[in-house]
């Protein structure tokens, strides 16, 4: 964990396309950053994981056990940026979905655009696929009783043939 100039402790950073980042800070603070100026707050997002779909959506995965779905917007939000005219650099994002199957924390998120699918891993022992477009889940992969030992903690798609990676990190005892 590093600290920035302000004392925050992030717990971790992603970095997206155009010089975006999406930083977690503890305990519920979500922001995102370009060029290092913080530019939206996303307060108790309960932020766990991130991974951008592509330049315009952002896939969250949170301690309240749910999936969101976040859009990029560009622009300027009332035609008129700060300086006064009709051209603006500005980028926030707006909440799209809250997708919810998981009865844990959810550990791990990634995406696809090229298959529009988004998978999420949860500690509940789940790696539940999802549509991106229409933000809906679509079914779940279980693996072990949902206790520790079967916590899904990291996902992965292979972009080829769509085939979905996760790994289980139990404990040894």
């Amino acid at each position: 964990m590093g600290s920035n100039t302000n004392g925050y402790r992030g717990i971790t950073s992603r970095r997206g396309p155009e010089g975006i980042w999406l930083h977690h800070y503890a305990p519920l603070s979500t922001r995102l950053t370009i060029h290092l100026q913080v530019v939206q707050v996303i307060e108790a997002a309960f932020c766990t994981c991130a991974a951008f779909a592509d330049s315009n959506n952002l896939v969250t995965g949170s301690s309240d056990h749910t999936v969101r779905l976040w859009r990029i917007n560009r622009g300027n939000q009332n035609g008129i940026n700060s300086a006064g005219s009709s051209k603006d650099s500005s980028i926030w994002v707006t909440l799209s979905h809250i997708m919810r199957v998981h009865t844990e924390e959810v550990l791990c998120v990634t995406a696809s655009r090229t298959w529009s699918v988004v998978v999420s891993g949860s500690k509940d022992g789940s790696a539940a696929l999802w549509d991106l477009n229409r933000g809906v889940y679509v079914r779940s992969i279980w693996h072990g009783e949902g206790n520790d030992s079967s916590a899904v903690h990291l996902v992965a798609l292979n972009e080829s043939t769509v085939s979905v990676i996760y790994v289980i990190l139990g404990l040894h005892r």
